[in-house]
């Protein structure tokens, strides 16, 4: 049988056969999906928490202090937390802060700030930057 040349079918193993058949069936189910139109929306997540006022104004004299009363309103259907930070400028005056409070959903919680003016203050204005956060 020299010079014959020896002509035969290629054997793969089993498991690579099944393998290959199983990735044909599923190029083939995949490629039967088309994109009919694509659906695309915008979404604005807005702040829940609002204040019934952002600013005031206060007199005072050294010694004195005076109380401002604000109003937190939360619009969301969960119960929202915030707390606060000042920033007095330039530094002298005194304000008191709650630490923390609750607004429940959908309700409104009612604050005090307290400002103090020390006997020692210098005359002047004071400028009062409260950051309500959460």
């Amino acid at each position: 049988m020299e010079g014959k040349e020896r002509r035969g079918r290629v054997s793969l193993p089993r498991g690579l056969l099944v393998l290959l058949a199983l990735l044909f069936a599923m190029g083939l189910a995949y490629a039967s999906w088309y994109t009919i139109t694509t659906i695309t929306g915008k979404v604005k997540v807005e702040e829940a928490i609002s204040l019934d006022r952002i600013e005031f104004e206060a007199s005072l004299y050294p010694g004195e202090s005076t109380k401002e009363s604000f109003t937190l309103t939360n619009s969301s259907s969960i119960p929202v937390t915030v707390r606060f930070e000042a920033t007095i400028e330039p530094p002298g005056l005194e304000v008191e802060l709650p630490g923390e409070v609750e607004v429940p959903a959908g309700g409104q919680e009612t604050f005090d700030i307290t400002i103090k003016a020390p006997p020692y203050i210098e005359p002047g204005e004071y400028t009062i930057r409260i950051d309500v956060m959460r």
